[in-house]
């Protein structure tokens, strides 16, 4: 198998196993109850705390783990929407976010009551590529003109978005946000660059959520980090755990797993960075050298070159002929494992196209799949990738 979907999801590292499995055996004991054995367990976690805050640079503030980065969005944003709500009594909260953004941020925003929200998009994407204008200009200018005119007191952003790997300028965005608005929220979804880019300074940042299932780690384990846990108001209720925002016995064995693999990668970031860019630019190289794939699928040609525009692990390529749905199919009879999106919008109904939000041509839209690299991708299973979408856009051709 050729598996190039790890945006969805990545395959556990050894150390993640390993640990998980010791700490089930060793500290396997409620960590609220009050033997030594509980006790044992609860310092797992609260060693885990420290490291963690360490690798993020967080001098103060406290984590929260959840069992999902959606989980933690949920929590992140109706908490805090509840708690502004509290505090800005004579008008409605207002909310900016993009459209664009993961489902667990876009569904959670639009289920807010008695709030006012404001949806961006960059629809001109497309065409600002074609220009030659630099994108994080055009993003910055949309972020910017929007934040001065609607004065949000809740700011979302997701770093690096899981369809396109579109990395935002969270820090610039964020820094400009506070000159407008001292007091303005800002959380941020870090789950797709969390160590894969360079981090972030998050001195201007209120909450983050990572996803430990995304780098290495295990399903069923996120983290939430809140910079003031007075400013956040409880959503779920139970035995008080996690400060009572995540009420729930905690998986010490998942929550250790996750940060020994935070240890592992957290120095090697630059050393994988460049892996990725590499493999990026190969791919995208056998693409634009062969004649006949060269006229039949295309990607935003910025996607190549650039560092700080699009996430080097992931590619949206579009073809002009077949459906989304249908090439993963083929590619998947070929054992080969692509996406055609977000595995959250799998059981949706109605997708919303590429068209809409970055303005991508509507003959292309609905026919994109994403690849995703991580550790474990070759340039030997990138040819035989090639290979195949080159005689599946023979055989269709010839149709």
């Amino acid at each position: 198998m050729i598996y190039f979907d790890n945006a969805a999801t990545t395959k556990p590292l050894d150390i993640a196993i390993k640990k998980f499995v010791e700490v089930s055996n060793s500290y396997f004991a409620n960590p609220s109850s009050l033997h030594s054995a509980g006790k044992n367990s609860k310092q797992i976690i609260e060693k885990s705390e420290t490291e963690f805050k360490k690798i993020i640079d967080a001098k103060y503030g406290k984590l929260i783990f959840t069992s999902s980065a959606t989980l933690s969005n949920n929590i992140a944003i109706t908490g805090k929407v509840e708690y502004l709500k509290g505090k800005i009594k004579k008008r409605k909260v207002k909310i900016l976010y993009c459209e664009s953004d993961h489902p667990s941020i876009v569904d959670t925003v639009k289920s807010q009551k008695d709030v006012e929200i404001k949806a961006l998009r960059f629809d001109k994407l497309y065409s600002k590529l074609n220009e030659k204008i630099d994108i994080e200009d055009y993003i910055l200018s949309i972020y910017f003109d929007s934040i001065k005119e609607f004065e949000p007191d809740f700011l979302i952003l997701q770093w690096v978005n899981n369809e396109n790997g579109l990395i935002l300028p969270v820090e610039k965005i964020a820094n400009f946000s506070r000159k407008v608005k001292d007091n303005i929220t800002i959380h941020i979804d870090a789950v797709q660059g969390f160590l894969k880019l360079p981090f972030f300074n998050i001195s201007d940042i209120d909450t983050i959520s990572f996803s430990s299932h995304k780098f290495g780690g295990l399903k069923g384990s996120s983290i939430l980090y809140l910079k003031d846990l007075t400013k956040i108001k409880p959503i779920f209720f139970g035995g008080g755990q996690m400060e009572n925002l995540f009420p729930s016995t905690e998986n010490v064995a998942s929550i250790a797993a996750s940060i020994a693999t935070c240890n592992f990668l957290y120095t090697k970031i630059e050393k994988v960075f460049a892996e990725n860019l590499e493999k990026k630019h190969y791919l995208c190289s056998l693409i634009t050298e062969d004649e006949i794939l060269s006229k039949n699928l295309f990607f935003l040609s910025d996607m190549i070159f650039s560092k700080s525009t699009f996430s080097p692990y992931i590619i949206k390529i579009y073809n002009n002929k077949i459906p989304s749905q249908v090439l993963q199919n083929i590619l998947n009879d070929e054992k080969i494992m692509v996406s055609i999106g977000s595995a959250c919008f799998s059981n949706k109904k109605k997708m919303i196209k590429d068209s809409y939000f970055y303005g991508i041509p509507e003959k292309l839209s609905d026919k994109g799949i994403r690849i995703s690299f991580f550790l474990d991708e070759t340039k030997e299973q990138i040819n035989i990738f090639i290979e195949k979408m080159k005689q599946i856009i023979v055989k269709y051709l010839d149709w």
